[in-house]
């Protein structure tokens, strides 16, 4: 299978310190509504952000508010055409073994005949490649959710690249709700469903602080930053029936997120960083402590 993109991006760099990269990240968060990817060398003290857009009137807007907000950093635009961007994911993406039955597979790789289910995926603008702490955590508890008490309804909100509804269907979930607030994103994820052949997955556009349509859900996946968690934690909570699994959290806004959440009578089982970023499960089927 060797399907690819024809997108063409933008992408705006800005040379920050390692020390306020955190800092600078949540500042692009809430002020342009973009998730950036940090870069950095091992022990350096330097680093990048990079934010990408595929229009040019967006980086430049997202440049000159880079600048006013951090003076004295260079903050450069370039383009990137598509065929620079899948060299980069074939250098960079692999074949990934995910927990016990998963395996992530870009397109332009043969699946491996390993027995497990296969996710076929190619990246995009979301990131959801399986690589970062933060999906990798969500595709391992979803693999040990399904090995425990498999569940039959899953929402996965923040979607990005639809590979936790792509799992969980392939794990045997048979109505999954995906939604996410990015009309570019949700382009991707449905070529990455339509890819996958999923027949149970019902993607839409929406926005978590509006409130969350339906449930309640076996299993609750959010991949979002704690900001948000922490704002949408009741809606959250009113929509999972047993287990949710949310990520996309520094390792020092955790205690913040956790005191979210168990405020909403759920009781923590998983809990796992890498340093930086972390992720928890909470199960509302077991009386909180």
């Amino acid at each position: 299978m060797n399907e690819q993109t024809e997108q063409n991006w933008i992408i705006v760099t800005l040379g920050i310190g390692a020390d306020q990269s955190e800092a600078a990240a949540e500042w692009v968060r809430e002020a342009l509504q973009v998730e950036p990817v940090e870069l950095s060398r091992p022990n350096a003290t330097d680093g990048w952000l990079e934010l990408y857009f595929t229009e040019p009137v967006r980086a430049q807007l997202a440049q000159r508010a880079l600048l006013r907000q951090f003076p004295g950093h260079a903050c450069t635009v370039r383009n990137c055409s598509a065929r620079d961007w899948q060299a980069f994911w074939k250098n960079h993406f692999h074949t990934q073994l995910i927990g016990e039955r998963l395996q992530i597979v870009p397109v332009w790789e043969d699946a491996p005949d390993t027995g497990r289910a296969t996710i076929l995926l190619e990246p995009g603008l979301s990131f959801g490649t399986g690589d970062h702490f933060t999906t990798r955590f969500c595709l391992e508890q979803i693999d040990q959710a399904f090995q425990q008490e498999p569940p039959q309804t899953m929402l996965d909100a923040g979607t990005g690249s639809g590979i936790l509804a792509i799992a969980a269907e392939k794990l045997g979930c048979t109505h999954i709700d995906a939604f996410d607030f990015d009309p570019l994103c949700l382009q991707y994820t449905r070529e990455n469903l339509r890819r996958n052949q999923t027949q149970h997955v019902h993607l839409f556009e929406h926005d978590i602080t509006l409130g969350i349509p339906g449930g309640p859900y076996d299993l609750v996946c959010a991949n979002i930053f704690s900001r948000l968690l922490i704002q949408c934690a009741e809606s959250l909570a009113r929509v999972t029936r047993r287990r949710l699994i949310l990520t996309g959290i520094l390792q020092t806004e955790s205690d913040e997120v956790s005191s979210a959440f168990l405020a909403q009578g759920a009781r923590e089982v998983v809990w796992d960083g890498n340093g930086e970023w972390c992720g928890m499960v909470y199960d509302f089927s077991i009386p909180p402590l």
